[in-house]
């Protein structure tokens, strides 16, 4: 008896250390099958591009459809005869949107910088002229509550585009300046946290409060998956950094991509006072053949794919006037 008495103690802590065991162990792979699940995907790496889980959750959780309500359209400008339509690159991109779609009725755009969906945008012309729909995608937060306000006929979605082939979440950095429509200038150069955006236009900087959000990026391929996109008709690219990777993401060979307008920087040594036009950019953009049609100020591209019989025909110098920028 004694000497039981003295083992029984040890056998009811083993016994009671493995029921607890038993216990949380069960609770993580029985009890916790979808905790268990995300840890097995996290292990194994990011979560890809077309992974139906991650097609899933942007269909559900980060699209709205477009608007049936009446437009809320409100900014004053007439941007063809605007200062700020030649300084920001707006009447350069128009110029060659009319010419080269000015015909076509219910094309698909796609613009990843939308801002409010209305100040300098380029693709609201041909929603409004020519009845085309898209998807609309802003990071910004305050600058996504105002493109809901304007009513766009399009989907919007407020993430940003990961220049990865994952999802990831980011921090953008936006400037603010409450005076006027001048005001939307600052808000346009929200910008990602640690990109070389961040380093210049300092007298925005300097005369601006910044704000910081938290924003979850998807890969463009995503987003057109989630949306059952195959054929893009012009592809608007204006995020603050990123346009060229952004570009080796896509899945051209699934994705018809016939038009792109792209603001590009050449890289991190270069700033706005000394951009320069970037000739290996072009070179790249042609060997995905897509042909410059124009580039302004050195940093606003517009290409068309080469394959397109009907762009190219626009873009024969008997049919296409050059832009002449404003002074």
């Amino acid at each position: 008896m004694c000497g039981h008495g003295h083992l029984l103690p040890a056998g009811i802590m083993a016994m009671l250390l493995y029921l607890v065991v038993r216990m949380r162990w069960g609770q993580w792979v029985g009890g916790d099958a979808r905790g268990h699940q995300e840890l097995l995907s996290r292990i194994r790496g990011p979560l890809g591009a077309e992974d139906p889980r991650v097609v899933a959750t942007v269909r559900a959780h980060y699209l709205f459809p477009p608007s049936h309500l009446p437009y809320n359209l409100t900014h004053r400008y007439h941007y063809e005869n605007s200062h700020l339509s030649h300084a920001f690159g707006w009447g350069f991109y128009h110029h060659y949107i009319r010419h080269f779609f000015g015909n076509q009725r219910g094309g698909f755009f796609l613009e990843a910088g939308a801002l409010d969906g209305e100040f300098l945008s380029n693709s609201l012309w041909l929603e409004l002229n020519l009845g085309w729909s898209g998807l609309l995608i802003e990071a910004d937060r305050n600058n996504f509550r105002h493109l809901l306000w304007k009513r766009r006929r399009a989907w919007i979605s407020n993430t940003c585009v990961a220049k990865e082939s994952y999802p990831r979440e980011a921090i953008f950095e936006s400037l603010e300046e409450t005076k006027g429509e001048s005001r939307w200038i600052y808000r346009a150069n929200t910008r990602e946290t640690g990109s070389y955006f961040t380093k210049f236009l300092d007298e925005l900087s300097r005369s601006s409060r910044r704000s910081y959000t938290r924003t979850q990026c998807f890969p463009l391929t995503t987003h057109l998956l989630a949306l059952n996109v195959t054929t893009i008709d012009l592809l608007s690219l204006d995020m603050q950094g990123g346009e060229w990777e952004v570009i080796r993401g896509l899945p051209l060979e699934k994705v018809l991509v016939r038009s792109m307008a792209v603001e590009h920087f050449p890289g991190s040594e270069t700033d706005r006072k000394g951009a320069k036009f970037d000739q290996a950019f072009v070179r790249y953009m042609e060997g995905l053949g897509y042909r410059l049609v124009d580039v302004n100020m050195d940093v606003d591209y517009f290409f068309i794919l080469t394959s397109d019989q009907v762009l190219k025909h626009k873009s024969d110098p008997r049919e296409l006037n050059q832009f002449h920028k404003k002074t």
